[in-house]
């Protein structure tokens, strides 16, 4: 079984805490990570050295990660943590850099304060990385893949439909392998829920401080249109139900 090396995470004795208070310390770390990069932008661009660098100091290099070019990947950005064969050891972070893939672009803040966010949440719940690490293994990913991208990371799912079919889909499981899937889609929306805000609230922050460079304000994709948060629900009260069947059976 995987685990989750101490490259891949930051000491419990820094993380540890309730889920809400995990969620306010990837906040806090993406807000050092906003003021010491903000001010560093010549012109329209950002040396992606130099946002490499303020990304480790953030917590002074304790966690592994390599920044890579999103754009060859047809990625919009990404991040995805990385194994040996025995644990997870680093991350890698896929963000959109420029045709030579050394510079970062002033408009793609929100994707840069996304993904990074992504980044701190994972190294500050390693519970979310190894049940990631479970579906891996199981081929539960790959078996769940459509369904998940399809219904729930979609903003065109409808939830009434969902109340519906993510019952009926999961079925199809082993109370064991649903217990873990309805978890790690747990885990992954209320990851996005925190991820999008963080952009949308970074991508107003830095048109604040460049509006003269940049003239014209914009707005960017803040998740609404997912409807994470019900989703998230819907998929609390199907896990709720099958914990209590399996409680039942033991």
């Amino acid at each position: 079984m995987l685990k989750v090396g101490k490259t891949a995470k930051l000491p419990l004795k820094i993380c540890k805490g309730s889920a809400q208070e995990r969620i306010e310390l990837a906040k806090q770390y993406n807000e050092k990570l906003f003021n010491s990069i903000c001010k560093s932008f010549k012109g329209k661009w950002l040396d992606k050295d130099v946002f490499t660098q303020e990304l480790k100091n953030v917590h002074n290099g304790k966690t592994n990660f390599t920044l890579k070019n999103a754009n060859p990947k047809g990625f919009v950005g990404n991040t995805a943590p990385m194994c040996n064969k025995k644990e997870v050891v680093s991350y890698d972070i896929y963000l959109p850099l420029n045709k030579f893939g050394k510079k970062m672009y002033l408009r793609n803040m929100n994707i840069f304060m996304h993904e990074t966010f992504h980044y701190f949440f994972e190294i500050t719940n390693p519970k979310h990385i190894k049940n990631a690490c479970t579906m891996h293994e199981n081929k539960l990913n790959i078996e769940t893949n459509k369904f998940y991208h399809d219904k729930l990371y979609n903003k065109q799912g409808d939830t009434d439909l969902i109340k519906i079919a993510l019952p009926a889909y999961i079925k199809n499981f082993y109370p064991k392998d649903q217990i873990t899937i309805l978890q790690s889609w747990r885990y992954r929306l209320t990851e996005e829920v925190y991820a999008y805000k963080e952009g949308a609230k970074y991508y107003e922050k830095i048109q604040d401080i460049y509006k003269d460079t940049l003239h014209k304000k914009l707005k960017c994709d803040d998740g609404s249109d997912f409807h994470f948060e019900e989703k998230i629900k819907i998929i609390e009260e199907t896990l709720a139900k099958i914990l209590e069947k399996v409680r039942k059976n033991l």
